[in-house]
């Protein structure tokens, strides 16, 4: 019989400071201070064994009194983020805008020393609606023009990923005539573990007309992610295991977004809305440091139920999660060849 609890805590504590202001009547200004603390625990314990034939049919699995040679186990994983961040708004006189953020992140689960990444982004708008030159007109709702830049950080990984660590099992060595119980590695830690980044830039433009009846954005961006986090193949002996979590390259993402938004009935009753978005996007990875190959294994995708053959890398020069799959070969009837493939 067995007997599992889990237990999961999550706290989350915010604190924010506002300040708004304006100046000589055109001069808009806030200010944002921020704090946010989020921390999880889940603790999880387990009590089995053998209780004997009798016990399964006189105390409905419940008794945990008659285990034989009871086991206990446990778990215990916490992990937190501390953050503070800051944001400074500008207007001038509803026309031109401006924002700069800052905002520092640590992360329980990255390794000692680098545990700390630093974010900022800024941002600037001219609404060209309010223009003198177009305050006239009786046809646009909206016009204006924005751009960005900023970094962002992800250090989505398991607790403790960056520690060595010890296997559950227990081993059991034959030293001086005597059974000696001992633990073997299962981990190896990287202390050199950090913060994955991404700098993105923007620019967009907002267009409106006829009351907001039909409108309009675009936007085109690229995006440069460094110190990418993967598990990748080592070469031998340099870990206890195959795979080690490693900063392991760098991304480039770019693109467009088009959003079309009409319409074309609108009574005091009833309005009928049309959307459309269409977004194109390339992708590529520019640096990768793989181990003792020059690709890493994606885990998400298998070739079937059952079996551990993947078919997602990640390589230089191609589309993250790219699939490499062989190809079947037809004659010239457009029938497959049994057992010929191209390897693409």
């Amino acid at each position: 019989i067995r007997q599992i609890r889990n237990n999961s805590t999550a706290i989350t504590w915010d604190n924010t400071i506002n300040y708004n202001t304006t100046i000589a009547e055109k001069h808009d200004l806030t200010a944002l201070l921020g704090h946010e603390l989020t921390q999880t625990v889940t603790e999880s314990s387990t009590v089995g064994g053998d209780a004997g034939a009798t016990h399964y049919y006189e105390s409905g699995f419940r008794d945990l009194s008659k285990i034989l040679s009871p086991v206990t186990t446990s778990t215990y994983v916490k992990t937190a983020m501390l953050s503070f961040f800051g944001r400074l708004n500008y207007s001038y006189a509803s026309k031109y805008l401006l924002t700069a953020s800052l905002r520092a992140d640590g992360s329980s689960t990255l390794a000692k020393g680098h545990k700390w990444g630093y974010f900022p982004s800024v941002a600037a708008g001219w609404r060209l609606i309010e223009e003198n030159w177009l305050k006239d007109q009786k046809v646009l709702s909206n016009l204006k023009l924005r751009a960005s830049w900023g970094v962002s950080g992800n250090a989505a990984i398991d607790a403790y990923s960056t520690l060595a660590s010890l296997s559950s099992t227990t081993y059991y060595y034959y030293l001086g005539n005597n059974d000696v119980a001992g633990k073997i590695p299962s981990q190896m830690g990287n202390s050199n573990l950090t913060w994955e980044k991404t700098e993105t830039w923007n620019v967009g433009l907002d267009f409106a007309a006829l009351n907001n009846r039909f409108t309009f954005t675009v936007d085109g961006y690229i995006r440069n992610t460094k110190d990418l986090l993967a598990s990748v193949t080592t070469n031998a002996g340099v870990t206890l295991g195959d795979e080690l979590l490693q900063n392991v390259g760098s991304l480039r993402n770019y693109g467009l977004e088009l959003s079309f938004d009409v319409k074309p009935v609108v009574t005091k009753d009833f309005t009928w809305d049309l959307t459309y978005n269409v977004g194109w996007n390339k992708n590529k990875i520019t640096s990768l440091r793989a181990g003792d190959s020059d690709w890493v294994w994606v885990n998400s995708t298998k070739a079937a139920r059952g079996n551990n053959n993947r078919l997602q890398r990640n390589k230089v020069g191609y589309p993250i999660n790219s699939f490499f799959v062989y190809q079947q070969v037809y004659d010239e009837n457009g029938k497959p060849i049994e057992g010929v493939y191209v390897d693409r």
